[in-house]
């Protein structure tokens, strides 16, 4: 819960920011409210509120005064300003000063909260990014460490000469002359979506430094993180009978220490042990390749080259997928979209339990995504279908795992029935009709989204922008935009509402915006736009 202290010489304006705030019980509190900045301040050093609601004319301290100097005091908080006065040098200074946001008086409890909503989102986002940055110094100061990863990196090159192998070593205290040497891929399948490159690798940087310590002194290990995403861990063992049962337990140790709910799919992939460090490059290979293929279609584990070799088996031709299409074919055309689903899951699933190699497999899937296709084209609905899929995008050849593939099958599948059907009952002109309408009865809606009209549309989303701009010559973004400048000038040839009045019942919660859009629309400001409705209405 964020806490909030409020500077405002007019008492019972005070007292109704308190009031909207209680609104807002789960996410804000006041601790403290002051009639002047001196007051203010004292507050604002006794409670370290994370945001200030200030005014900017007070008496004895301007609310400037005291943004500067809790400022100068290097205090961990955000100003929002709310005056009563619309000056250009006001916002101005703001803006120089680094205030979070600059509201005018009369405010809403919408606006209100809005604000502090954003500013409260933003306080979130810069503790996380300091904590990581944080992190990240403590790392950078470490020059040994990052010489490790470098060091790793080039071991596992095939030109690596064994002169530029031992500089290396001796730098990073790699032991050249340990007994056994052995590439290990160690890699998370299932990463959050709120994950960015810092976070994966300071994850990757605790995972190596559970299994150093899990290793012991005697042996050494190295890292880096590969062009896969893959954290390598380069071990040299003192024990020359120290080999994968050995080291198994310590990558499950290390998982559970580092992934203990299993909810990141960790996959570990041993390469083979070898007697000399520049045959680490060899191990590399081998774990690389097994990684490749376990990653398909396995999302966890544990596993070792050899146990592997004891695994292949020949397939050929895997599966006679004629029958398969003509029947999935013949349910796409009567539209059983319940039957199309499952027949694309189980082919899948059929697909995968004979773990061909990962390009075998994308050949299967490439003679149904085929099908597919030219069934689609049949109503020309290609283009759309294609759209926002993996499967026709650059990254498909990147796709990591089965369970992906499948999901995007089954969703372009989808995409094409709901599309062909649409097409068949022509039924275009009126999704364009119904989201004109719905604009016209949302446009108020400062968060109107096109996710949003097509959930209530129910149409998808891609198809509804398609049809709209070929039939209208114009994007729905625009649309929304013309209908409310149209609206805007209305209500200012129609009433006496001020810019912001007029900007908030048009859907804009930024006036500054809304002036800008306004003026790129008709020409001219609202302002001016307004004086001039007004001398109309005076003179007629």
């Amino acid at each position: 819960m964020k806490k909030i202290v409020i500077i405002d010489d007019e008492y019972f304006f005070r007292q109704a920011l308190i009031k909207y705030v209680r609104n807002f019980k789960d996410e804000f509190t006041v601790v403290g409210d002051a009639g002047n900045g001196k007051l203010g301040i004292e507050l604002i050093e006794q409670y370290h509120p994370e945001i200030i609601l200030i005014d900017i004319n007070m008496p004895q301290m301007t609310g400037f005064d005291v943004i500067s100097y809790i400022q100068k005091q290097a205090l961990q908080t955000r100003f929002i300003i709310i005056s009563g006065y619309d000056k250009f040098e006001y916002a101005q200074k703001a803006i120089q000063m680094g205030v979070q946001d600059f509201l005018l008086k009369p405010i809403t409890v919408e606006s209100l909260y809005k604000s502090l909503r954003q500013t409260s989102e933003r306080i979130d986002q810069e503790m996380k990014k300091n904590q990581n940055l944080e992190v990240l110094d403590r790392k950078k100061r470490n020059y040994q460490n990052y010489m490790r990863h470098f060091a790793a990196s080039q071991f596992v090159r095939k030109d690596t000469d064994r002169e530029g192998m031992q500089k290396l070593a001796s730098e990073v205290g790699y032991q050249l002359d340990a007994s056994r040497h052995v590439a290990i891929l160690y890699r998370v399948n299932r990463l959050p979506g709120n994950w960015e490159k810092t976070d994966y690798e300071l994850y990757y940087f605790t995972v190596e430094n559970v299994f150093c310590e899990l290793l012991g002194e005697k042996n050494c290990c190295i890292s880096y993180i590969n062009f896969q995403k893959s954290l390598c861990l380069l071990v040299g063992m003192c024990e020359s009978h120290h080999g994968a049962e050995w080291i198994r337990p310590l990558l499950k140790k290390t998982i559970e220490v580092c992934d203990p709910k299993g909810n990141l799919g960790t996959t570990a992939v041993i390469g083979g042990f070898y007697t000399e460090a520049n045959q680490l490059y060899e191990s590399y290979i081998e774990a690389f390749a097994m990684e490749r293929k376990r990653c398909f279609y396995e999302h966890s584990g544990i596993f070792y080259v050899e146990d592997a070799a004891e695994e292949q088996q020949e397939n050929g031709y895997l599966l006679q997928n004629n029958d398969f299409i003509q029947q999935l074919i013949a349910a796409m055309r009567q539209n059983q979209r319940s039957l199309v689903k499952e027949m694309l899951r189980t082919f899948v699933d059929s697909l995968a339990l004979l773990q061909p190699s990962r390009e075998e497999f994308l050949l299967q899937i490439n003679q149904v995504l085929s099908a597919l296709l030219d069934f689609a084209m049949e109503y020309g609905v290609t283009k759309t279908a294609e759209k926002d899929n993996k499967l026709f995008s650059n990254d498909y050849i990147e796709i990591s795992s089965v369970s992906e593939i499948q999901t995007e099958l089954i969703r372009y599948g989808e995409q094409i029935l709901q599309q062909v059907h649409l097409s068949k009952n022509s039924s275009n002109s009126a999704i364009v009709r119904r989201t004109k309408e719905y604009i016209k009865a949302h446009y108020q809606d400062d968060e109107l989204y096109l996710e949003q009209i097509a959930d209530a549309l129910d149409v998808n989303l891609q198809y509804m922008c398609f049809l709209f701009k070929k039939q209208t010559d114009t994007t729905i973004g625009a649309y929304i935009l013309q209908t409310r400048m149209e609206m805007a000038g209305k209500l200012f040839q129609r009433t006496n509402y001020n810019v912001t009045e007029v900007a908030q019942k048009v859907g804009f919660f930024d006036v500054s915006y809304f002036s800008k859009c306004f003026k790129k629309y008709f020409g001219v400001s609202p302002k001016q736009y307004q004086n001039v409705s007004s001398n109309y209405l005076k003179t007629t």
